[in-house]
């Protein structure tokens, strides 16, 4: 959570799913940098992952009637 609110105050959109945070990178370089930052402020029991994957678009979207 301290993570989750640190990241946010820093003005980095943050996904919180239970005890996972959920982060987005322009490109590879951005997300080694970040993982490497965030690495530096974790406890040694978490770990950082980088994944790639396809663009994601979230919208709101009202249910057809």
């Amino acid at each position: 959570v301290e993570l989750a609110e640190r990241l946010q105050a820093e003005g980095r959109p943050v996904i919180r799913r239970w005890k996972y945070l959920v982060l987005g990178a322009n490109n590879e370089d951005d997300a080694r940098s970040l993982a490497e930052a965030i690495r530096q402020q974790i406890s040694v029991k978490a770990s950082v992952q980088i994944q790639a994957v396809a663009s994601i678009h979230f919208a709101a979207s009202k249910p057809e009637p």
